[in-house]
C-alpha cells in the first residue's frame, strides 16, 4: 500500500487528496485506488460536492505501476462517470467537478472501472475518454435507504491470439428485504417503543427470546423517504425555524456597518414583525390544518396550506407529485428503469407531456401567486399594510435617523409606529445609501408592487412556461429512462454496447468523433470580412484537447465536395476559460467552470458572387464537419438581393431553437432565388452566461447557421461578459488557457470590428452591393445614450461610404409598439440618433427587443411623418426613415402597447418593404 499521506502521523486532519492511497495485490496486476475527493474539511464542515486536486493527480503519477499488464479498480464517494443525462447540471454535487476531465485522466491512467456511491442508486455507466480509453463507473445504492442492496462484482480475464487481452466484469444485485436485527434489539439499539413511535410495527417480526428481524426492508425505507419529504416540510414551515432566521439575519446585518446597530435587536424585531403579520396582513386568514401550534402562528400555517396545496395537486388524473416523484426515485434507485419512452405507464407518461407544455408549470404558478392565497398576497400585504416596531427597544429613536439617511424629511419624518414597507424601498431604492449598497433602482412612476406586477406580467409568459416545463420534462426522462437495465437480482455480464462479447479489450475502441464529445466542432459561424465580396471569416468551438483548426474550401460550381480539389488554410487557436449552465431555469443559471478551444479563420482572395462549399476540422485525426455552403457577396452597385430578417429568439431550451429552426426553414420558402444572409437584430439566447444556450442556437440550428452568413446585433440579453473568478482557478489546465475578460456572444462570431470596448457588444459596418449596413450596440449607453465614442464611429461610418442606401441594424427600438417605448435609455437614444440618421441618409432602421412586429411609415428626425407620394410604398422612401421593428423569431410575445408619442402601425397597414 502506497499512501498519500504518513499513517504513522498523529495529524487530526489532512488535507484534501491526502487520503488517498494505492493498494497493489502480488505482482501490481490488480490495483486499487482508493481517491479522496470530497470537498469537506475542518474549517466548513460538511460539504457536499468534490474534486480531484493536482496534488491527488501528482500522488498518481508519480506511484504509477508501469506495467502493460497492470490496470486499476476506483473506489470514490461521489461518481466519476454521468450516469444519467443532466447529471452535472441538476445533481452538480453528486458528481465529481470537471467530470469529464476526471474521467477521461483516470481512463488514460489506466482505470478500468470504479465502483462509487453518494447518489444512493443503481447504475452502471460509461466513458470513452478522448484518447479512447474505457472506464466504467458502478454506482450502488445505499444500504440502508429504499433499493438498499449489497452487489457482488466478479472479474475474469483471458487473453486472444496471444497478445489481446480480455476482461469481463458480472454484476450482481442481492436484494436487503429480510434485515436480521437481534443483536441490535437484544442490546438495546432497536426498542419497542421506537417502532411503535416510528409506526413500523407491521415491518417487525420480533419474537421473545428469539430472532427479531426486519420482514420487508424495501417498503419500510420507501415509506421512511415519503415521511422524510414531509419531515422537510415540517421542519422549515415552523415557527422553530425563526432561530435559526435570525441568526442569519443578525450576520447580514453586523456586517453593514452602518446597519450594525441593528444586529443586537434583531430577535425583538423578528417576533414582533411576525406579530404584525399574525394580527395585521393575515388578520382574516384561518387556517386550514389540523397543527394547533400553525393555527397559532399564521404565517407558517398559511404557507404550510399553500405548500400542502403544491404537495396534493393532481398532476393528472389522480396522480399527485409526490406519487410522481416516488414512481421517478424507486426506479432510479434501483436501477429499473425503462429503456425507452414508449415504455413508460401511460399515466406517468400523461404527466410528463402535461409539464413538456407548460400547462404544468403556470398552473403551479398560479398556486404560488395566487392573489387570495399565493405569495402574492403575503407580498402584498408586507408592503402596503403599516407595521408598527415601535415596542423593539430603540427603534422609536433609530428609526427617524435611518428614515433620514434615506431621504425623508425631518418635517416628515419615518416613524417606528407606521412603516409601510413598499413607501420605505422606495425611498431606500433612490437614495444614496441605496446607490452606496449597488441596489440603487429607478423605477419612474411605478409603487414597489406596481414594479413587482410589470416585472411578472413581462416574464410570467407563455414561453416561460413552456421552457420550464421543457426543462423539468426533460430531466425527469433522464431519471426514469436507462439504456440499460441495471435492477438485475441475476450475476450479469457487463457490456458497453449491445452485441459486445467482453467488458473490456486491450483493442481498445472505436473512435468516433462526435459534437458531444468535442471532437466534431461545434458553434460553427459564417461572417463577412472587411470586404464582402471577397472575404469570409469563420468561428467554431471544440474540446480543449483539439489542438488546430482549419478549413477546406471549394467553388461549387466544380461538383461535389472533393478534397482532391479543395483548398485548405489553418486557422488560429486559442484555448478559452469559459461558464456553462449548471442548475439551470431558463432566467438563471447557476454557472461552473469548463475550457473550448476555439478555432478562427479568415479566407481571402475569394471571387466575388460565387458559392462555395466548405467544412471545418482537424486534419491530423480526421475530424470534419460534414460540408456546407456560403456565398460572397456580388460585385458592383446595383446586383439584387434578399435577406432574413429575424430578432429575439432568446430560448433556452433545444425544443425552442427547433421551433425557431421549423419558421426559418418555412421562411426559406418565400425567397425565389433564397436569402444572401441573415440579420438576427439580438437576444440569441436567454441567459448568454449559459454558454449552453449558444449551442442550442447554433448546433440546433446548424443547417441554416453554418450555410450563410451571419449578421448580429448583440441584444440586452447578449450583453454579458466573462469573469474569471478565483473558484475557477483549480480547474484551469494551463498557464496558456484565455482568461481575461470577453463577451460570450462575441467568443461565437469572428466579426470584422474596428478597434473598441467589446466587453457588452459590438458595433461595426460592412457593404453588400448598392447597401451599406451599419450595425450598433446598444448596450453601450449612457445617461445620455449610445457612448461618446461609439457615437462619433457612427458619424463617420455613415458619413464615410457612398453606397446608394443606408441601412442600420439596432438591438433596442427607436420606435416600436412594444413595452420599452418610454425606457429611459430609448428616449435618449431616439433624442440622440434620430437626427444623426437623417442628416447621414438613412433610409431604413431595423431593430427588435419589444417583441412585436411594427412599422413607422418614413418619418424624419423628431417622428414625424414625411410628406412624399406614396409614403405607403413598397419601395424605399425618398426621403425620411423607415423603422421597422422585426418583433420576435421565438415564442415569447409582448404585448403591444399604443402611443401618441410613437408613430407606428400594425396590422393592416403595415406595408412589405424592400431594398
Amino acid at each position: 500500500i502506497v499512501w498519500n499521506f504518513d499513517p504513522e502521523s498523529a495529524a487530526t486532519d489532512y488535507v484534501q487528496g491526502d487520503l488517498t492511497y494505492i493498494a497493489s495485490a502480488e505482482g501490481q496486476y490488480v490495483n486499487f485506488v482508493g481517491l479522496d475527493i470530497p470537498l469537506s474539511n475542518k474549517d466548513e464542515g460538511h460539504v457536499l460536492g468534490a474534486t480531484l486536486t493536482q496534488h491527488t493527480k501528482e500522488f498518481l503519477n508519480a506511484n504509477k505501476v508501469e506495467s502493460a499488464e497492470a490496470f486499476y479498480i476506483g473506489i470514490a464517494h461521489h461518481s466519476i462517470v454521468e450516469h444519467m443525462a443532466y447529471q452535472e447540471e441538476y445533481i452538480t454535487d453528486f458528481i465529481v467537478r470537471d467530470p469529464i476531465n476526471v474521467a477521461d485522466y483516470l481512463a488514460d491512467y489506466g482505470m478500468r472501472y470504479v465502483f462509487t456511491g453518494h447518489v444512493h442508486c443503481a447504475d452502471i455507466a460509461h466513458r470513452i475518454s478522448f484518447n479512447n480509453n474505457q472506464i466504467t463507473d458502478i454506482q450502488t445504492s445505499a444500504s440502508l435507504t429504499y433499493s438498499a442492496m449489497v452487489r457482488a462484482a466478479t472479474f475474469e480475464g483471458s487473453t486472444l491470439d496471444g497478445n489481446v487481452s480480455t476482461q469481463n466484469m458480472y454484476i450482481q444485485n442481492n436484494m436487503l428485504n429480510e434485515v436480521d436485527v437481534t443483536e441490535a434489539y437484544d442490546q438495546g439499539y432497536i426498542k419497542d417503543s421506537t417502532i411503535a413511535l416510528l409506526g413500523l410495527e407491521e415491518y417487525f417480526d420480533i419474537t421473545t427470546g428469539g430472532d427479531k428481524k426486519i420482514n420487508d426492508f424495501q417498503n419500510m425505507t420507501k415509506n421512511i423517504f415519503i415521511d422524510g419529504i414531509l419531515e422537510m416540510v415540517d421542519t422549515y414551515l415552523n415557527p422553530s425555524i425563526l432561530g435559526t432566521l435570525k441568526g442569519m439575519l443578525s450576520d447580514v446585518l453586523s456586517g453593514v456597518s452602518i446597519l450594525s446597530g441593528l444586529g443586537s435587536k434583531v430577535d425583538e424585531l423578528v417576533d414582533v414583525l411576525v406579530d404584525e403579520i399574525n394580527n395585521k396582513v393575515l388578520e382574516d386568514y384561518e387556517y386550514k390544518g389540523a397543527d394547533p401550534i400553525l393555527a397559532e402562528n399564521k404565517i407558517f400555517g398559511y404557507l404550510r396550506d399553500m405548500v400542502d396545496k403544491i404537495l396534493n395537486f393532481d398532476l393528472e388524473g389522480d396522480i399527485s407529485i409526490i406519487d410522481y416523484v416516488m414512481y421517478i426515485y424507486q426506479n432510479y434507485s434501483g436501477g429499473t428503469e425503462v429503456s425507452s419512452l414508449d415504455q413508460v405507464p401511460s399515466e406517468y407518461s400523461a404527466v410528463t407531456d402535461t409539464m413538456r407544455s407548460g400547462e404544468f408549470v403556470e398552473q403551479l404558478f398560479g398556486i404560488i401567486l395566487d392573489k387570495e392565497e399565493g405569495l402574492y398576497y403575503l407580498i402584498k400585504g408586507l408592503i402596503e399594510t403599516p407595521i408598527d416596531i415601535s415596542s423593539v427597544s430603540g427603534m422609536t429613536e433609530l428609526v427617524p435617523v435611518l428614515g433620514q439617511m434615506i431621504g425623508y424629511k425631518p418635517t416628515s419624518p419615518l416613524s417606528a409606529d407606521n412603516i409601510v414597507l413598499g413607501d420605505l424601498a422606495l425611498k431606500f431604492l433612490d437614495s444614496p445609501l441605496g446607490a452606496t449598497l449597488g441596489l440603487e433602482l429607478d423605477l419612474g412612476d411605478k409603487t414597489i408592487m406596481g414594479f413587482l406586477d410589470a416585472i411578472l406580467e413581462d416574464y410570467l409568459t407563455d414561453s416561460l412556461y413552456q421552457g420550464v416545463g421543457e426543462i423539468v420534462s426533460n430531466v425527469v426522462e433522464a431519471f426514469y429512462t436507462d439504456s440499460t437495465f441495471d435492477g438485475n437480482t441475476e450475476k450479469t455480464l457487463i457490456l458497453l454496447e449491445e452485441g459486445d462479447t467482453y467488458t473490456y479489450t486491450s483493442l481498445g475502441r472505436e473512435d468516433i468523433p462526435t459534437i458531444e464529445n468535442g471532437k466534431i466542432p461545434s458553434k460553427l459561424t459564417v461572417t463577412f470580412g472587411e470586404d464582402a465580396s471577397t472575404q469570409k471569416r469563420f468561428s467554431w468551438l471544440t474540446d480543449r484537447r483539439v489542438t488546430a483548426g482549419t478549413i477546406q474550401y471549394m467553388e461549387k460550381s466544380s461538383g461535389d465536395f472533393d478534397e482532391s480539389k479543395v483548398t485548405e488554410v489553418n486557422g488560429e487557436t486559442v484555448i478559452y476559460g469559459t461558464t456553462k449552465g449548471l442548475i439551470d431555469v431558463g432566467l438563471y443559471a447557476q454557472l461552473g467552470y469548463t475550457e473550448k478551444a476555439r478555432h478562427t479563420v479568415e479566407l481571402t482572395g475569394l471571387k466575388a458572387g460565387t458559392e462555395y462549399l466548405y467544412r471545418v476540422g482537424w486534419p491530423e485525426r480526421d475530424y470534419w464537419t460534414e460540408v456546407f455552403s456560403f456565398k460572397t457577396a456580388p460585385g458592383g452597385e446595383d446586383a439584387p438581393f434578399e435577406i432574413l430578417l429575424i430578432s429575439d429568439p432568446q430560448g433556452f431550451t433545444a425544443e425552442a431553437y427547433e421551433r425557431v429552426g421549423n419558421l426559418i426553414g418555412a421562411a426559406g420558402s418565400v425567397f425565389d432565388n433564397g436569402y444572401s444572409f441573415i440579420i438576427n437584430a439580438g437576444d440569441l439566447v436567454e441567459n448568454s452566461r449559459n454558454t449552453t444556450q449558444y449551442g442550442y442556437y447554433l448546433d440546433v440550428l446548424r443547417e441554416y447557421m453554418a450555410n450563410t452568413t451571419q449578421v448580429v446585433a448583440a441584444g440586452n440579453h447578449d450583453s454579458y461578459y466573462f469573469e474569471m473568478e478565483d473558484k475557477y482557478l483549480p480547474f484551469v489546465s494551463s498557464a496558456s488557457v484565455y482568461l481575461d475578460s470577453y463577451n460570450y456572444m462575441l467568443m461565437n462570431y469572428n466579426f470584422s470590428l474596428p478597434d473598441q470596448d467589446t466587453l457588452t457588444g459590438a458595433y461595426y459596418s460592412y457593404d453588400y452591393s448598392g447597401v451599406h449596413f451599419t450595425i450598433l450596440n446598444t448596450n453601450d449607453v449612457t445617461a445620455e445614450g449610445i457612448s461618446a465614442e461609439q457615437l462619433e464611429w457612427i458619424k463617420a461610418d455613415l458619413a464615410g461610404t457612398a453606397k446608394k442606401h443606408k441601412v442600420v441594424v439596432m438591438h433596442k427600438s427607436l420606435y416600436s409598439a412594444g413595452p420599452h417605448t418610454k425606457d429611459a435609455d430609448i428616449i435618449a437614444m431616439r433624442a440622440q440618433l434620430g437626427p444623426v440618421f437623417e442628416e447621414n441618409g438613412v433610409n431604413i432602421v431595423i431593430s427588435g427587443h419589444d417583441h412585436t412586429y411594427s412599422e413607422t411609415f418614413y418619418i424624419d428626425s423628431e417622428g414625424q411623418e414625411v410628406t412624399f407620394a406614396n409614403n405607403k410604398t413598397d419601395k424605399v422612401g425618398k426621403k425620411g426613415i423607415l423603422y421597422v421593428n422585426i418583433g420576435t423569431v421565438g415564442n415569447k410575445y409582448y404585448k403591444y402597447q399604443e402611443s401618441e408619442d410613437v408613430p407606428v402601425y400594425t396590422g393592416a397597414e403595415l406595408h412589405d418593404p424592400y431594398l
